[in-house]
């Protein structure tokens, strides 16, 4: 069996950040080295796995040294 792939959409990612406009959301994205496509209307959507990896790959930079 295949793993699905689960999208967070841009209104998913508004609350998850805290940043209600695209410009913002745009910002905090490529600020935290979160990868992410854009949809036709130019709105972000990312994976959940997209987001652990970006937020955990400090962490652990920070516990080896």
């Amino acid at each position: 069996m295949t793993e699905q792939t689960e999208y967070l959409y841009y209104r998913d990612l508004f609350h998850i950040f805290k940043a209600y406009t695209k410009p913002k959301l745009v910002k905090v994205l490529d600020a935290q080295g979160i990868k992410y496509h854009l949809d036709a209307k130019g709105k972000p959507f990312t994976t959940r796995s997209a987001i652990e990896d970006a937020l955990q790959d400090p962490a652990a930079s920070a516990s080896s040294e």
